[in-house]
Formats: C-alpha cells, sequence, structure tokens
C-alpha cells in the first residue's frame, strides 16, 4: 500500500499512467515500423519502462530525505517527471526500433561490358576459348570467344569479346574472316548431348550456325565504320551484333518507360 501512495504522491499517478499508456502504444509504433518483428520490439520497451517506473519510485521511497523549505529538490526529482520520462520513453523507443529495422538492401552492382559478355545468354550451354591476335609491329590484344549451342532450337551462334584496343575496327575484320572458324571449330573438341524426359536427345552434330555473331567491343565503333564491316560479315553469311559501352550503359540503367519502337505512334 505504501508504494501505491507514492505512486499517487508527488506526480508519479502521472508518470504511471505514461508508463501504461505508452505499454499500450509501442506495439503499434513498433509493428508500422516494422511489422511484427517491431510489435514485439516496442512491447518489451513499453513493459521495461512501466517496470522502470515502479523500480524507481521503489527505489525513491528507499532513499527519500525529507524535502527542507526553500531547498532545491534533488536532479532525480526533476528528471522523474511526466514530460522527462515521456522524452526518455521516445529516444528508447525510436532508437531500439531503427536498431532492428530491416537494413535498406544494397544497390545492385554496376556490371562491366565483360560481365555481360560472360553473363548473356547463361541458359545456353557455351564453350568458352580465346586467341591472341598480333599485328606486324608487335602489338597484340587476347579476343575471348564463345560458342553458344542451343538444343532447344537446334542452333548455334558465337559471340566475341574485344578489349580496348585503337584498332577495334582491325580486330572485328578480322572475327569477320577468319575468327569465326576458331569458335566454330570449338565444338571439333566436346560431344554432347541433351536429354529431356519423353523427349529425344540432342547431339551437338545436329545444332546448325545460325550466321549470329555477337561483338563486345569496348573501344568505340563509329557507324561508318560498321557500315564497312557489315558486307564484310554478310559475305561469309554472318549477322554482327555490335555491343560497345553504351550497351553496357543501358543495361545497368534501363529507362524508366520502355522504349517507343516504329509501330507505336509518336
Amino acid at each position: 500500500m505504501t508504494l501505491v501512495r507514492d505512486l499517487l504522491a508527488g506526480g508519479w499517478l502521472q508518470n504511471l499512467l505514461i508508463g501504461i499508456l505508452t505499454l499500450l502504444i509501442t506495439p503499434f509504433i513498433g509493428q508500422f515500423i516494422d511489422g511484427r518483428r517491431g510489435s514485439i520490439i516496442g512491447l518489451a520497451i513499453g513493459l521495461t519502462i512501466l517496470i522502470w517506473i515502479i523500480v524507481s519510485v521503489w527505489i525513491r521511497r528507499i532513499l527519500k530525505t525529507p524535502e527542507i523549505p526553500g531547498q532545491s529538490k534533488p536532479l532525480h526529482d526533476y528528471f522523474v517527471t511526466p514530460i522527462g520520462l515521456t522524452v526518455l520513453i521516445w529516444i528508447i523507443a525510436l532508437v531500439s526500433l531503427q536498431r532492428v529495422s530491416k537494413a535498406p538492401e544494397a544497390p545492385e552492382q554496376t556490371k562491366t561490358l565483360h560481365d555481360y559478355f560472360l553473363s548473356d545468354f547463361n541458359r545456353i550451354v557455351a564453350i568458352q576459348r580465346s586467341f591472341t591476335l598480333t599485328l606486324e609491329d608487335g602489338e597484340s590484344v587476347k579476343i575471348d570467344f564463345r560458342l553458344h549451342l542451343d538444343f532447344d532450337g537446334k542452333s548455334e551462334f558465337i559471340s566475341f569479346y574485344i578489349p580496348r584496343v585503337d584498332w577495334v575496327n582491325l580486330a572485328c575484320n578480322v572475327i569477320a574472316t577468319e575468327g569465326y572458324k576458331h569458335a566454330l571449330n570449338i565444338k571439333k573438341e566436346v560431344a554432347m548431348e541433351s536429354k529431356f524426359p519423353t523427349q529425344l536427345g540432342v547431339h551437338t552434330d545436329e545444332l546448325k550456325f545460325n550466321g549470329s555473331v555477337f561483338i563486345y567491343h569496348e573501344s568505340p565503333l563509329f557507324e561508318s565504320e560498321k557500315d564497312v564491316l557489315i558486307p564484310i560479315f554478310k559475305s561469309n553469311e554472318l549477322s554482327p551484333h555490335f555491343r560497345g559501352v553504351d550497351y553496357a550503359y543501358f543495361r545497368n540503367n534501363p529507362p524508366s518507360k520502355p522504349l517507343k519502337t516504329s509501330s507505336q505512334k509518336q
């Protein structure tokens, strides 16, 4: 009964009501911030504050000294007031809920053009090799290439990656005349067969080259240079697809709205 009387005396009733109110409100605040987990944390915060109030009153009752008229009150008498306790409640609640709230997802890492060379068509079996192209002055560059085996479509196509060089158009010329043959010859090194339930297997010998050649080039290729290269590819029944650094940029930064095609109204 003495503890109850202390609660009702000197503003403790207000503190008790604030503690009870906090116990009821914090679960809803926590649920709004972090769902069910936040609701549980909020309930724990409210319960902790309510217990803290009762324990503080009990300690204050033991340590309480007679008040002397005209003498200022101890600091804890000012601290444990409805206003001070309210501020403490919200500081604890906000800090605690902020710490347990879900961490924001890390932004997706920007991919390089070489990354797209490796990841494009990743649902299709691919065999990767490389060859070195050397000029007469001794300058050389290593060109990676992949032979993509599409067993479902019974076809195959090629992709090349050309690092940054000043003579990228010359490298493309070599690919159009000789380089693509290196890729097609890979199939002679391996023998694969795809098998699916209720379906006949498809062997690599059954795959037909569809002529598509995807060229990933770090150095820029001007349209005028492409206009010269395309007929060279076509003379060998090849269909070139040039993918430069702008391709990687647009893949990393897709437009917010789909691009309009010629069939759409402008």
